[in-house]
C-alpha cells in the first residue's frame, strides 16, 4: 500500500513541477523570433550531395544572426542555387572552377509568402564538378553583409505579420482550444515574440485559462480511467491513473475521494484474505496477505492483532518458521515497492522523452509536413 501512496504523491509533485520547467522553456525559446533552415528533398536545383551542407550553412546564417532555434516552424529560410558559369582551369592536374549563384528566402509556409530574399555568387575549385559545388556553399559568410540585411527584413516582416495579425492568431489559438487540441493552441499562443509586445501580453493572458481547460479535460478522461479500473477491483491500475490527475484540475476533489475509497478498499482485501487463509490454517498465505496492509491503512492495528493471534497459537518451531515467513513476505514486498518506484522513474524517464519527441516534432516541421510538401510557389 505505501507504494500506491508514494505513486500517487509522486505523480501529484512531479506533473506541476515538469509543467512548470516546459513553461519556462516555452518563454525563454518559443517568444523568440526563430527561422528554420530548410533544404526540401524534391528541390531539383540542388544536387542531394549538396543539400545537407546547404541546410548546415542556413542553421549557420540564422544562428550567428540571433534567429536561430526553430522554435516556430511555419517561418523558414531556404535557398536554392544555379550553376552560373563552369570552368576548366589551364592547370596540372586540371581543375573545375564554377560559379554558383545562389538564391535566399525567408518565407511563411502558412500564408505561401516570401518575407525577404537575396542573392549572391560564389566561385568554388575542385576536382570535378561535385567538389567544386561543395566550394562554393562553404563559402557562404554567415554574418556577410548581405545575407545580414537579407535576415533583418525578413524579421521585422515576421514582427508586422504578427502586429497585424494578432486578433486572428488568438482567435485561431481559441478555435483549437474549443476543439480540444491544446497543445497546438498553447503553441500558437507561446509563439508569439515577445518583441511583439501588445500581441504577446495578450497572448500570455489567455495561456492559463488554455492550459486550466487542459488540465481540467485531461483530469476527466484519467478519472474515467480510475473509475473503470476501479470497477474492475484493480487498484493498482486505478492508483496509476488517480496519479496522473493534478491539485488544480477541478475533479481534483473526485479523485482524493476515489483514492481514500480505493485504499480503504485495498487494506480490507488484505485483511480479509489473510482471515481466510488463516481460518484455513495456511499461514504462509496469511502472512503474504498481511504484509499487505502497511501502518497507512486503518485496519492496520487489526491486522497485526491477527499476526500476533497467528504467532501465539503456533509451536515453537512454527513460530520461528512463521517469524522468518513474515521476514521474508515483508522483504518481498519491499523489494516489490522498489521494483515499482523504479518503473515510476522509468515512466517519468518516458513522459519526459515524449515530451523531446513532441518538442523535436514541431522543430522539425511534423506539425506543419503538408505545408513542407510543396514549397515550389518559393523557387519560382
Amino acid at each position: 500500500m505505501k507504494r500506491i501512496i508514494l505513486l500517487f504523491l509522486i505523480g501529484m509533485l512531479v506533473a506541476p513541477f515538469a509543467n512548470a520547467q516546459n513553461s519556462e522553456g516555452k518563454a525563454d525559446d518559443l517568444a523568440r523570433i526563430s527561422l528554420t533552415p530548410i533544404v526540401p528533398d524534391e528541390l531539383q536545383t540542388v544536387p542531394k550531395y549538396a543539400k545537407k551542407m546547404l541546410q548546415n550553412k542556413l542553421k549557420q546564417v540564422v544562428t550567428r544572426n540571433g534567429l536561430g532555434g526553430g522554435a516556430n516552424p511555419r517561418f523558414i529560410i531556404t535557398a536554392d542555387a544555379d550553376i552560373v558559369t563552369k570552368d576548366i582551369t589551364p592547370t596540372a592536374p586540371p581543375m573545375t572552377a564554377v560559379t554558383l549563384g545562389i538564391n535566399f528566402y525567408v518565407a511563411d509556409v502558412v500564408e505561401q509568402k516570401i518575407f525577404s530574399s537575396a542573392y549572391i555568387e560564389l566561385k568554388g575549385v575542385g576536382t570535378n564538378e561535385n567538389k567544386a559545388y561543395i566550394g562554393a556553399i562553404k563559402k557562404i559568410a554567415p554574418r556577410n553583409p548581405q545575407l545580414r540585411a537579407f535576415i533583418e527584413q525578413g524579421k521585422t516582416k515576421i514582427i508586422e505579420y504578427y502586429n497585424s495579425q494578432c486578433d486572428n492568431i488568438i482567435t485561431d489559438a481559441q478555435a483549437k482550444a474549443d476543439m480540444k487540441d491544446f497543445g497546438r493552441a498553447i503553441f500558437t499562443l507561446t509563439s508569439i515574440p515577445d518583441v511583439c509586445k501588445e500581441c504577446y501580453d495578450k497572448a500570455m493572458a489567455l495561456v492559463p485559462d488554455v492550459y486550466q481547460l487542459y488540465m481540467d479535460d485531461q483530469c476527466q478522461k484519467d478519472l474515467g480511467k480510475a473509475k473503470a479500473a476501479y470497477g474492475s477491483k484493480n487498484i493498482e491500475e486505478t492508483m496509476m491513473w488517480l496519479s496522473k490527475i493534478q491539485p488544480d484540475s477541478k475533479c481534483y476533489e473526485d479523485a482524493q475521494t476515489l483514492y481514500a475509497e480505493a485504499s480503504t478498499f485495498y487494506c480490507k482485501e488484505a485483511l480479509g484474505a489473510a482471515q481466510g487463509y488463516w481460518a484455513a490454517q495456511d499461514a504462509e498465505k496469511a502472512a503474504a496477505e498481511l504484509a499487505k496492509v502497511s501502518t497507512d491503512c486503518d485496519n492496520y492495528e487489526e491486522a497485526q492483532k491477527l499476526s500476533a493471534e497467528i504467532r501465539a497459537k503456533l509451536k515453537e518451531d512454527e513460530q520461528k518458521e512463521w517469524d522468518n515467513k513474515v521476514k521474508q513476505q515483508d522483504r518481498q514486498y519491499e523489494l516489490a515497492q522498489q521494483a515499482q518506484e523504479d518503473a515510476t522513474e522509468v515512466r517519468k524517464a518516458q513522459i519526459e522523452a515524449a515530451s523531446q519527441v513532441a518538442s523535436e516534432a514541431v522543430k522539425s516541421g511534423n506539425w506543419y509536413g503538408s505545408y513542407y510538401s510543396n514549397l515550389s510557389w518559393i523557387y519560382k
